[in-house]
């Protein structure tokens, strides 16, 4: 039986805002953004990072591929999302997932079964 995928749990408005991704980068959707302090263009969410990308700030909200160079796309600001739907760093531990969103209104809940 398939599972239904529901990464948006909450009833909430899920915001958005516009910003320019660095270049060389690919993301699916959901993929946890930061933004780099220096430059103040988006990239992706790195914990481990000493620039700004240590601080996630939003999600992707489509795939997202600036191989080809900066782009300005949209990305969540807010909202109630399936931790289990969002495309974290591989290296990311279960406390750093569930510290990633503090500070934003960006929230994290389990979909009902």
């Amino acid at each position: 039986m398939n599972k239904h995928k529901q990464p948006i749990t909450g009833s909430g408005l899920t915001p958005t805002a516009v910003g320019v991704f660095v270049a060389a980068i690919t993301a699916v959707a959901l993929t946890p953004i930061a933004r780099i302090k220096d430059s103040g263009k988006l990239t992706k969410w790195n914990p481990a990072g000493t620039d700004g990308s240590q601080v996630a700030i939003g999600l992707t909200v489509g795939p997202l591929d600036t191989t080809s160079g900066e782009q300005s796309r949209p990305y969540y600001i807010g909202g109630t999302f399936n931790p289990d739907e969002i495309a974290w760093p591989q290296a990311a531990t279960a406390a750093q997932k569930l510290g990633a969103f503090d500070g934003t209104d960006i929230h994290l809940k389990a979909a009902l079964d």
